[in-house]
């Protein structure tokens, strides 16, 4: 066999290999989407059926997420108000709120009027630059003045890009008045799977343009490359809280291999004038 033949025939088993890869992953990352857990956590089954509920929203171009709590102290009508504290990571100062209770008639409950106001979920390890890698660690203690009474703890999640691994969420009491909330954000693999799909298309293209284009069309295709990548960077854009991300970075790096490769062809035409690549 000819290491012609030979050279198609691994080039056909690396074509289906990565066709192979694209469905298993897609399939996998789509049933992931599905499936993820929306809430973690549990709610007592007898009285009294308090808890606090924390809500994790999206995520900001500082490096935690925006989300809030709330409180429901079940049949107990005892305090009317309390103070409530959640340490922040980093350079962040903790979080302070006072709030009030109310006595719902209807439901039987004694549980906040409304929602906290904005409360930051500050990562203790990854990185929004990271992107399309960015899962992050949460880790915080939640302090109430006076001590309450909860026997729930719930964690909603509204981020619909990111997933709680339930299996990953650790609460513990600390002591009557703390307690201690750890858990993890993922970034789905739906969206990193869309990104590497875009990066490894754009690197094809890298490697045909500067010897598999005509001499004349170079200009056109060098610019068509330049402005769909970026183009593209668009389609993920509101997943990017920040610029430049890791992403932005392979992006560039690519349009770099670009104008190196092509760099190589102009000095191979220069060396060599009578020969021509692809005209």
């Amino acid at each position: 066999m000819s290491l012609r033949r030979i050279g198609v025939a691994l080039f056909g088993v690396l074509l289906i290999s990565i066709l192979v890869w694209f469905v298993y992953a897609a399939a996998l990352a789509w049933r992931f989407q599905g499936e993820a857990a929306l809430s973690c956590g549990s709610l007592p089954s007898d009285s009294p059926h308090s808890y606090i509920q924390y809500s994790i929203k999206e995520q900001a171009a500082e490096p935690y997420f925006r989300g809030s709590f709330f409180i429901n102290l079940g049949e107990v009508t005892s305090p009317a108000k309390a103070q409530v504290q959640i340490t922040a990571g980093h350079s962040y100062g903790d979080s302070l709120a006072h709030i009030d209770f109310i006595n719902d008639e209807q439901n039987k409950t004694f549980r906040m009027q409304k929602e906290s106001d904005e409360i930051p979920f500050v990562r203790t390890s990854g990185s929004a630059r990271n992107f399309p890698f960015d899962s992050a660690s949460i880790d915080f203690d939640t302090t109430f003045t006076p001590p309450l009474t909860l026997r729930g703890v719930i964690l909603r999640n509204f981020n619909p890009s990111f997933s709680v691994p339930c299996d990953r969420v650790t609460m513990a009491a600390v002591s009557p008045d703390k307690l201690h909330l750890h858990f993890e954000m993922r970034r789905k693999p739906l969206v990193q799977l869309m990104a590497i799909v875009i990066l490894l298309a754009g690197t094809l293209f890298v490697l045909i343009i500067p010897f598999s284009v005509k001499w004349e069309d170079l200009p056109t295709s060098v610019a068509s490359f330049f402005f769909s990548v970026w183009s593209t960077r668009g389609i993920l854009s509101s997943e990017m809280m920040v610029f430049p991300t890791l992403f932005d970075m392979a992006i560039l790096s690519l349009c770099v291999l670009l104008m190196l490769l092509i760099g190589i062809r102009v000095l191979i035409r220069w060396v060599r004038p009578g020969q021509r690549i692809a005209n």
